[in-house]
């Protein structure tokens, strides 16, 4: 194997020095980073710094475990997760699907660069424009209710609002960029694959269900590992700007109580190490859910991500 390495590298030498570069960033910005994962098991001190620190085993994450917000921040933070994965998953693949049966090529560009728009637009902004349309004072839904006597609703308040809001926000800033990954999968589908279905006399429905997923299904299942592979993680800056100490209920996730708690203390003193153990519990999760994903994948399917 070093052999061919070799071989390959003394035969494609320049493509190899244009990896370099990337190569250096990866190491000093990801992986030299990684030694703080020590802090997780220290009662770290700045002056002391990372290697001076006076070791604290598993008293962070037994602390963590054993607080009163530890339940309440999981699960919160797995609910957002699981409520995007059911209503915001299918979304990108229908409208995808949809794009590709318009006829009209013109309408189809015009719609898909206004559909993945929002991407490119600052959470803040994204952010702003949710605080206006459901502002009380003027806001776009707050004036439809109106029209029907209703009184106007601060939904921002309210906890039982906060999930819709967030998941329904998340999915129209993501949803037309996923969109491009699955028109990219159905335009490497054989044209003539349809051609046949259609002289075949299949409906548009069947031509779908039997051509168009099971041409994009390695698409959907890689993009599907990915998203259960981040089930813990949650958009720290989107839960931050909706979220209101009377919505901490059911909007406290994992990252805004690291937020709080490492950067923003009330107490002043950045409990650095206690958020490092919580991170690093939040991550080991993830890298087991990622796992056991990729394994019924490659199971009962012939993709995986390795």
């Amino acid at each position: 194997m070093l052999n061919t390495l070799i071989k390959d590298f003394r035969k494609h030498k320049t493509l190899f020095l244009f990896l370099v570069p990337c190569t250096v960033l990866l190491i000093i910005f990801n992986y030299i980073p990684m030694a703080g994962i020590l802090i997780a098991f220290q009662d770290f001190r700045v002056t002391r710094g990372i290697f001076g620190s006076s070791w604290a085993g598993l008293k962070h994450f037994q602390n963590f475990f054993t607080s009163a917000s530890a339940f309440r921040v999981v699960i919160n933070t797995i609910l957002l997760n699981i409520y995007g994965l059911m209503w915001g998953f299918p979304v990108p693949i229908i409208f995808a699907i949809a794009l590709c049966e318009m006829r009209s090529v013109k309408y189809r560009k015009v719609i898909q660069t206004i559909s993945y728009l929002p991407y490119f637009m600052s959470m803040v902004i994204v952010a702003g424009l949710v605080h206006m349309i459901l502002s009380v004072d003027g806001g776009a839904l707050n004036v439809i209710i109106g029209f029907f006597g209703r009184r106007p609703i601060n939904f921002l308040t309210y906890p039982e609002y906060f999930r819709s809001i967030y998941v329904t926000t998340s999915i129209w800033k993501g949803f037309g960029w996923t969109t491009v990954i699955y028109i990219s999968a159905i335009i490497g589908i054989d044209p003539q694959l349809y051609e046949a279905a259609i002289v075949d006399g299949a409906s548009t429905f069947k031509r779908i269900w039997y051509i168009t997923l099971p041409g994009i299904a390695s698409t959907i299942i890689i993009m599907l590992i990915l998203n259960i592979g981040s089930m813990m993680s949650s958009a720290f800056d989107l839960v931050h700007l909706l979220q209101t100490p009377i919505t901490f209920s059911v909007s406290d996730t994992i990252s805004t109580y690291v937020y709080r708690r490492g950067i923003a203390n009330p107490g002043g003193i950045p409990e650095y190490s206690f958020t490092t153990a919580i991170g690093l519990f939040q991550s080991v999760v993830n890298i087991i859910l990622l796992t056991t994903a990729n394994f019924f994948a490659r199971k009962y399917s012939e993709t995986s991500l390795f």
